[in-house]
């Protein structure tokens, strides 16, 4: 029954046919009960009558056949409600249907907000050239494949998350283009129903941004959306089939989509909040698991630690914080000690890991260079004879 608004208590008398109220003020009344009582007049959509409920006889009374809603005008009645046809129908619900549908709610996430359209309140033009980037896997997309693998990354992984690449991002509030822009690789920041609702930009090489106060800075990254309402999925394969974090018992949530990838080619599915806010909805689709917490080890990161905590510890009490020593973060460890030793580390530290299909532990054994130098498939050959030559086996 929708939540009608009280009428002030009228001085009138009542009218006995009318069927009343309810015990919390709602009034009662039936198309049938009202027909009988009183001849409408009016329009089809909006009709007047003899108010039934303090006799009001100046058709004061007012009825729309759409939606049932009456009420009435006289300033010593004002009494409304729906007529009863217009009632949703519900069935009895047993007590412990209702205890589990109470409890379910409880612990459900926050609705997802209403994704911006183009051409509606939203003006910027982030969408725009997102429709317009190119996919990892085509020929345009090749200096970001190159920038990824001289990264440590492996091209592969973003490609499944759905990142692309733009020649020149440069979105704007206003739906018009910075006169700067970069190449950059685009990461989809989607929401819990993996709706995309914003996009990060990673550039290749930071370029001078001038704001609307005309001071200059340079930056490495410039988002286009509301980050609030969205995150990046780093998917980890398990030799058949590629996991999502939200599917696995201890993801990991980091700041930046280097970092998520960086876990998950070694194994370890990630969320990136891409900065140090949370989307409202990640702690909630936590719930349950047994997540690790690894903010950037710098004072930022340090700062959003304790409130990552406070905000994801009642969905998921078993939280663990897990950074890696002596980098910033992971996607600076991979860099460093590449994704064999990166894997030995998150193994000794605790973590639970993705057992990788051979052809990426054949390209773990190559230099960056080369995996960009040839085609996957080639890259593939070269390093399984490579992992042969490890195991002193003999090369046909």
């Amino acid at each position: 029954m929708p939540l009608l608004c009280d009428f002030p208590s009228p001085p009138v008398a009542r009218e006995s046919f009318a069927g009343g109220f309810t015990s919390k003020g709602v009034p009662l009344l039936t198309l049938e009960e009202l027909e009988g009582y009183s001849t409408g007049k009016g329009t089809r959509v909006e009709r007047l009558y003899r108010c039934p409920f303090c006799g009001a006889s100046e058709r004061a009374f007012h009825l729309n056949t759409r939606t049932g809603a009456f009420n009435c005008k006289r300033s010593s009645c004002g009494v409304k409600g729906v007529l009863r046809e217009f009632w949703p129908q519900r069935e009895p619900m047993h007590a412990d249907a209702r205890a589990r549908r109470d409890t379910a709610r409880a612990f459900a996430p926050s609705p997802q907000p209403k994704e911006q359209r183009p051409g509606g309140s939203d003006r910027s033009n982030w969408r725009e050239q997102w429709n317009g980037a190119h996919s990892l896997d085509e020929g345009a997309a090749k200096p970001g494949r190159d920038f990824l693998a001289s990264r440590g990354l492996n091209p592969s992984f973003a490609f499944t998350t759905g990142a692309r690449f733009c020649s020149n991002w440069a979105p704007s509030p206003e739906g018009k283009s910075y006169r700067a822009g970069g190449a950059a690789i685009l990461y989809p920041l989607r929401s819990l129903a993996g709706e995309v609702v914003a996009v990060g930009g990673r550039f290749l090489r930071a370029w001078e941004f001038t704001d609307e106060k005309t001071r200059s800075q340079k930056i490495k990254a410039l988002t286009g959306g509301t980050l609030s309402e969205g995150a990046f999925f780093a998917l980890a394969f398990d030799g058949q089939k590629w996991v999502s974090p939200l599917e696995w018992e201890t993801p990991f949530v980091v700041e930046g989509p280097f970092d998520a990838l960086a876990l998950a080619s070694c194994g370890a599915p990630a969320l990136a909040a891409h900065g140090c806010h949370l989307s409202h909805w990640l702690a909630g689709a936590l719930a349950f698991k047994a997540p690790f917490l690894s903010p950037d080890a710098d004072e930022a990161g340090e700062k959003a630690l304790p409130l990552w905590t406070r905000e994801i510890a009642p969905f998921a009490p078993r939280l663990r914080v897990l950074r890696p020593e002596g980098f910033k973060d992971f996607g600076e460890m991979l860099e460093a000690v590449g994704r064999i030793e990166m894997r030995v580390w998150l193994r000794e530290a605790g973590a639970q890991l993705l057992d990788r299909h051979a052809d990426d532990m054949a390209l773990d054994r190559l230099a960056p260079s080369i995996g960009a130098t040839f085609p996957r498939a080639v890259a593939v050959e070269i390093g399984l004879c490579a992992l042969a030559l490890d195991r002193g086996e003999e090369i046909e």
